[in-house]
């Protein structure tokens, strides 16, 4: 230490360097996230432990499922008829259930297909109808001329689309085993 030093004062070369014009220091580095977070830790960590409780509670809350719950808002009526032609198919089956669900109300498309051995009506209705009660509607319309149909035809199928109807989970098993044997085997397990 010389004697124009004093005890805690800057170093020559160094009170003259800061005197020197140069460009302007730069701001600090980091986001406004990080330093809102450091100089508001407290209420950070509050923000944080709410999220982590409303997540818990949420979770614990919201019910599983695989799909929403949600529904078509049309129906399918088929019939299967053994050793018939098209025309045959249409004639004694088709032609008269597209008649009888024809006359129910709501309906915006009414379509009809007749093959070998089976013929399929599709309806399809309103947005926003209440398909429990369409379904009871188509029931009661098969009903109404099933007395019209083949004395053999053995079932009239109503059946709608549901997300609930999706299976969760499928086994394939296979093994050389007789069928009866396999079905048991899946049973148990």
């Amino acid at each position: 230490m010389t004697e124009a030093e004093t005890p805690g004062a800057p170093p020559a070369t160094e009170a003259a360097s800061e005197s020197l014009p140069g460009p302007p220091a730069a701001p600090p580095r980091g986001g406004a996230l990080a330093r809102f977070a450091v100089a508001r830790r407290v209420t950070v960590t509050m923000v944080a432990l709410g999220l982590v409780v409303l997540g818990y509670v949420s979770l614990t809350r919201l019910p599983l499922e695989f799909l929403p719950s949600f529904g078509s808002n049309s129906l399918w009526v088929s019939a299967d008829y053994e050793s018939s032609s098209p025309e045959e198919t249409e004639r004694l089956i088709v032609r008269p259930l597209e008649e009888s669900l024809g006359t129910i109300p709501g309906i915006t498309s009414l379509t009809a297909t007749a093959s070998a051995n089976s013929g399929n009506v599709s309806v399809e209705f309103d947005e926003g109808a209440d398909m429990e009660l369409m379904v009871v509607e188509a029931r009661d319309r098969v009903d109404r001329v099933r007395h019209l149909l083949p004395e053999d035809l053995e079932r009239i199928r109503i059946r709608r689309f549901q997300s609930s109807d999706i299976p969760i989970l499928q086994f394939h098993f296979a093994a050389p085993w007789e069928r009866d044997r396999l079905f048991d085997f899946a049973e148990e397990v």
